[in-house]
């Protein structure tokens, strides 16, 4: 086994850091954010490499090197699983929110808009501080297609997939869109927001209880 091999082995668990994080919505690149993916990606293995062969050597006292026996990178793979562990359940999530705030608060008091790795879907659906809202879908002729509470949305790219669901019985079948302006007329900034979606050519309007 080679040495180049050790390291895109121990590089591994940083792929899955990525996606664990991706889960949580901590971290989330569309399909035109490649480049920024890769470069996260490469921190994280780079950092789990890192971590994991200082750990190697404090453990065995052996140097990482094209030398080392199979046991050894067995040994060593298994600390990198170890440490991606350690580092993506308890570290990763904390360092990047603590880094996330503090971006936050710096644009807010500079006045500088937030660019969110998040799509507009899955920022303006699914806040943490609200729970199912619930969303009237019209066209860009105001034409009505669906409303319900959103209850889980495909984060793969900026198309609209949304499964909605209808827990309390008495949703209308059909709205006009001069009935939902005049109720988002009547709700505050905070609890009501609207998606033009270009691309789709659909309007959302989001309610939050």
């Amino acid at each position: 086994m080679n040495i180049l091999s050790t390291i895109v082995a121990t590089g591994i668990p940083g792929f899955l850091s990525y996606i664990y994080l991706n889960r949580l919505g901590i971290l989330n690149y569309t399909k035109d954010e490649k480049d920024e993916k890769i470069i996260v990606l490469s921190i994280f293995s780079l950092i789990n490499i890192g971590v994991s062969i200082v750990v190697f050597y404090y453990l065995t006292g052996k140097k990482f090197s094209k030398n080392l026996d199979i046991e050894s990178y067995l040994f060593l793979f298994l600390i990198a699983v170890v440490v991606s562990f350690i580092l993506t359940l308890y570290i990763y999530p904390l360092v990047m929110k603590m880094g996330n705030k503090y971006i936050d608060n710096f644009q807010k008091n500079n006045h500088i808009a937030n660019k969110s790795t998040k799509t507009v879907y899955e920022s303006v659906l699914f806040r943490k501080d609200k729970k199912y809202p619930f969303i009237f879908i019209f066209d860009f002729d105001n034409k009505f297609i669906e409303s319900g509470f959103a209850h889980r949305l495909s984060g793969a790219s900026e198309k609209l997939n949304i499964s909605i669901t209808n827990t309390t019985g008495h949703i209308k079948e059909t709205y006009t869109i001069y009935e939902v302006l005049e109720k988002f007329e009547n709700h505050d900034n905070e609890s009501a927001e609207i998606i033009i979606d270009v691309e789709n050519k659909l309007k959302v309007f989001v309610f939050y209880s």
